[in-house]
Order: C-alpha cells, then structure tokens, then sequence
C-alpha cells in the first residue's frame, strides 16, 4: 500500500522542484518504503509505497507497452487467478509487483479489467498524448481517491491534503457540503467540502478523455438467489472456506499482524481464523485490540455479559495478547484539531489509542471486522418481509422469537411485524409518504435558521433514510452501496498512515459479499436466526453465546463524554466560542456547549454529538475553511 499523486497540464505547465518535494513529502507519510516519479514537459506523476506483501518490495511506477502510466495503492488478493487469466506462471511473477499485474490487465481489459482483481485498491492509469485518465477505487473503498479539474489542468491523489496544499489554486469551501454535514454527521458526504475536489465513490471508476468526464459504477453484484445447495451444512461450509481464504489473503505478509478483538461475532471470529492461520506459518497475532477498558477498581468485573469476559478468554485459549483501550475525553482538543478535511468524517476517536498501541507493537497490518453487520452477519432485515407473503409462518414466528427473545410480548411482536414485514412490502410512494411523518426534518448542529428554511429540501434528501426492501439480500446491497462502511475506511486510512500500518477488512472481500449476496434468504439466516448462517459458520470458532454486550465500554465511553464535556463547557466558558463562525446560530452554539447533558441519558447522548460534531466544524472553520457565502 501507500500513496498516489498525479498532476497533467494540457498547456505544459510544470510544476515547480518546490511543489515535487512537498508532494513527495506527503506521500511519504503514507508510503515511507520507496518512493517513485516520473515527470516531463506536462505530467508529474509520483508513488510511494509502505511494504506489506512480498511483492511490494518490486512496486514502482509502470509504463506499458502502449504508453499508458500506471500507478496504484493497491494490494491484490486474488493473484493467482488473476496470473491465469493473464497466461502467467506464478513461478515467472515472484517479482511483478501488484502495480505490474494491474498494468498487465490494463493492457488485455483496459477499463474492464477492474472487476478481474481482488483486493483493496485505488489506482491511476494516465496517457498524456491521448489525454486520458483512468481512476478507480474497489468496491467497498478501503483507499481514499481524489481528483479536481480547472481549465486545462487535472490533479488526482490518494491524499486530499496534498491536492488542497497546492499553492496554485485556491479551494473555497462548499457550503452544501458544510450543511450536509450538519444535516447528518453519520452519512457520506455527497462529495469533498471543497468545491471542485472530487471524491470518487466506492466501486466506481471516473474516466476523463480529453476533457470530458465519464463517471461509472463498475461493481453492481446481482442479488438474485443463484447459489442453491444441499444442506445448511453445506452452505455454512462454503461460507467458511471463502472467508478463510479472505482472511489468509490478507495475512501474506513478512510483517507482524494484529487484529480488532471486541468480543462479538465478526471480530472474534475474524481474530481467532487469523491466529489459528498464522500458527501454521510460524508465526501469531502480534495483539488483539479492543476499546474496552482493562479490569480495574474503576472497570471491574461487570458479570456474565461483560465482553471482556469473552475477550480474555480468547486471548488465553488462543494465545492472542489482550491490548485494552485507554480512550478518555482529556484528549478532546485533539480529536477537535484533527483536519477531518482532508482526513474524512468519520468520529470514532476510540480506535485513536488502538492505532497507538498497534504501532508500538510493531504491526503493520490490523485486521477489522468491520462491514460485518452489513453483509456476513446480517440481522436479516427484510426476512420477515420475504416469509410472510410466502405464508412461511412457522419460520417467521421463530425469527421474531429470535428478536424479541419470546412472542408474549405482543406489542414487540406487532412492531417487528410491521416494521419487519409490511412496512417494507409497500410499494415506494406510500412507504415514502409514511417515511416523511415519521422522520421530521428538523434543524440540527446549530443550523442557522435562514440556512435551514432556504435549504430544507435538500437537507431533508441528505436526512432521508435507506430504503428496505423484503428481499435480505436487496438491503445488504442497500448498506453496502450507502458509502458508510467506505467513509469510515476512509478516515481511518489516514488515520493510520503515520503509523506506518494497514487496516484490512476480510468480511468486505469482494468474493464474500458477492457469495452472500447470492444465497436464499432462508440459508444467510440460517435457522431462522439473526447472523444464523455466520453462527453456523463460525461455530467452533467463538466462544458459546457470543454477543456484544459493550457493559464496560458503554460505561468507559460515558466516563469519556462527561470528561469531554466538562472540559468543553469550561473552554467555552473561558471564551473558546468567542468567534462567530457563519455556519452556525452561534449563541444556540454556545448556550448548548456550556449547559450540562446527562450521559445516562439517550438525550443526553444525542446533545453530547451535536456538539461535539459542531466543534470539529467551528475548529475547520478557524484553521481557515473559508465560506463562499
């Protein structure tokens, strides 16, 4: 992995051995291994590289025989089917670097040749004499990929920080990115906040010829039921062989391995396949990282549910060494400076003192189970809706069961019915006509209040929520293609690059999700089972009733909030606020930053984001993110 950066002027401006050097500079924090350029009269084109895969030791720039330049930020995962299809002996590529492969089926695919690799990907093929360019991201966007257009001048990056530093442009800020922002803080944004930089989408691909943009949508699985096997067995078993090998693929590497441990499913299970994979190589998980608190007078043993029961189990019977999370809200400020510009939206500043900790351990390599609850633990949203029309009752009473852990709740049970099953049969306009009285659009973060009414449209498009269909497999697709999974990869991405370490993510594998995607509603929930078909899967693997009961980490987070918050109100107090940003209503601003906010409370949570969220906006705003208003 690394970093990517490209630059084409149709006129032939260079840039300068100043503007080279701070490229350089910054893709260095991504790629501190090698570094590659190639430059001439109207391109400069530069690439470095952090080692994880043997073959990254060979990565460079690569110039085809037809004359196209290829560069990437890219491992693949597939290399030894992607080596047949292109008539090659693993034997005769040992030191083709995963760029050479890409550029290899550049040459026989050209834009098509993107659904031939597997892995985590963003990369770049340029032609300066035929004034193309060609950049894609993979399918669920574990790298960043950023590009902008003026006149005659194109500009791409892995890094948006090393776009926005050009000194030859300036970047106003979009205000409907800021209001997007506002409008919901948990949601992609629709694109960067600063006008003409660009983010491309995950599993999309933009093509520029000769001026004109072409922006595609290249991974769009299909979601029909073709899978069809003998037994629940039999599917659990081909589950786990395809996410065994997703989880070898991204162990291939010389250096040292750490993975997410939080006591549920997917990381557990993520976890422990990784350790058990790692001992026949030789070698073990450098650490398991969780965001809970270590046992102590101030976190003791909350009981049977507490997740760190489990995780220390694990730990013992698989020799993984438990790094417990250290998160307090004393770094608040921190968190607030953080250029969540160019470093993506994403606020989970939990996993700040795992990369902390990764990093003194050596890893370069973090294993996540992240994009679980979207795809390979699925909760089934949709099932009840696919039974009940298929007058499955049996099968339906048991999945509610399930949920509502008995059916003598009636209320609970009417409600599941409805949200469940008939809610999602409708057809589009009346389940939307409901939708819009059920969510409100309402003013949030301080909107300025004349914003808010001249922009409520938009705002309540950016508010709308996903829509669900009676069909599991629909709506896995739905959450995979919002873009939530990819904005958080985002972040963290940048995050963890001057820690020199790689997240990857082994339940997004392309080859997974599509195989889930392909399944019978009644084999991905198992049993009639919430996360049925992963429990089967997995069920040597975690520990006997492993759920995530976050009993310590709920009550060490709200420890974390109250600290934040004190420290917050008493910087506001002091005149933090003193400024007026023109984003917000600022004495809504400040009256909500210096009254206190129950964290038992769900409230008091909900004000606790408000906040917080508006602060890292108004510390944007005074590093110097200018409004066009």
């Amino acid at each position: 992995m690394g970093a990517i950066f490209g630059r084409f002027d149709r006129q032939g401006a260079k840039d300068t051995e100043t503007e080279r050097e701070m490229v350089a500079a910054e893709l260095r924090i991504w790629g501190p291994d090698s570094f590659d350029q190639k430059h001439s009269s109207c391109s400069f084109i530069a690439q470095s590289t952090l080692v994880i895969s043997p073959h990254a030791v060979f990565e460079k720039i690569v110039v085809t025989p037809s004359g196209f330049i290829v560069s990437a930020d890219a491992i693949i995962d597939n290399r030894a089917e992607l080596l047949l299809e292109l008539d090659l002996l693993e034997a005769d590529a040992t030191a083709l670097s995963d760029t050479a492969l890409i550029a290899l089926a550049w040459e026989k695919w050209r834009e098509a040749c993107v659904s031939h690799i597997v892995g985590d990907f963003a990369f770049s093929v340029f032609h300066p004499d035929l004034d193309y360019l060609f950049l894609v991201r993979d399918h669920i966007g574990t790298r960043p990929l950023f590009w902008a257009q003026r006149n005659d001048t194109l500009v791409w990056s892995t890094s948006a920080k090393v776009i926005v530093s050009h000194r030859e442009w300036t970047w106003p800020i979009d205000d409907m990115a800021i209001l997007a922002f506002q409008a919901s803080p948990e949601s992609p944004l629709p694109d960067t906040f600063y006008q003409d930089l660009h983010t491309l989408k995950p599993g999309n691909f933009v093509s520029i010829d000769h001026g004109q943009t072409k922006t595609v949508r290249w991974w769009n699985p299909t979601v029909k039921s073709k899978i069809e096997l003998e037994s629940p067995e039999d599917y659990a078993r081909a589950c786990r062989a395809i996410l065994e090998r997703a989880i070898q693929d991204r162990c291939h590497t010389s250096h040292l391995v750490g993975a997410h441990l939080s006591g549920g499913i997917d990381s557990t299970g993520v976890a422990v396949l990784a350790s058990r994979y790692l001992k026949t190589q030789n070698k073990s998980l450098c650490g398991g990282y969780t965001w809970s608190p270590a046992f102590s007078k101030e976190h003791p043993d909350y009981g049977p549910k507490d997740e760190r029961r489990r995780i220390a189990l694990v730990g013992e019977q698989e020799g993984i060494p438990i790094k417990f999370g250290r998160s307090s809200g004393s770094n608040i400020f921190e968190f607030f400076s953080r250029p969540l510009d160019v470093e993506g939206i994403a606020d989970l500043a939990d996993e700040l003192p795992t990369l902390s900790n990764a990093s003194k351990d050596g890893a370069r390599v973090v294993l996540s189970g992240w994009g679980g609850d979207e795809g390979f633990s699925s909760h089934g949203f949709g099932y009840l809706g696919y039974l009940i029309p298929r007058l499955k009752l049996r099968n339906a009473a048991n999945f509610i069961r399930f949920h509502t852990r008995g059916l003598r709740n009636i209320p609970n049970v009417l409600s599941m019915v409805w949200r469940g099953g008939f809610y999602l049969m409708l057809p589009d306009f009346l389940h939307n006509l409901i939708g819009r009285f059920q969510n409100k659009v309402e003013r949030s973060t301080f909107m300025r209040t004349d914003v808010f009414a001249k922009n409520s449209r938009y705002i309540r498009d950016i508010k709308r929520a996903l829509r669900f269909y009676p069909d599991p497999a629909k709506n896995i697709k739905a959450c995979l293609d919002h873009g939530h999974i990819g904005m958080r990869m985002e972040t963290w991405a940048a995050w963890s690059a001057p820690h020199q370490l790689q997240y990857r993510y082994p339940l997004t594998d392309r080859r997974l999700l599509e195989f889930l995607m392909m399944l019978p509603p009644e084999a991905l929930l198992l049993d009639d089972r919430p996360r049925g078909l992963s429990l089967r899967a997995l069920e040597d693997v975690i520990p006997p009733n492993a759920e995530k009961h976050d009993l310590a980490n709920e009550k060490f987070r709200r420890a974390a909030r109250e600290e934040s918050l004190q420290i917050t109100m008493k910087a506001v107090r002091n005149g933090l606020l003193s400024e007026d940003c023109p984003w917000f209503n600022m004495q809504e601003f400040r009256d909500a930053a210096t009254s206190p906010a129950d964290q038992s409370t769900t409230e008091g949570v909900m004000k606790f984001a408000e906040v917080m969220t508006a602060m890292r906006l108004w510390f944007f705003w005074r590093r110097g993110g200018q409004s066009t208003k």
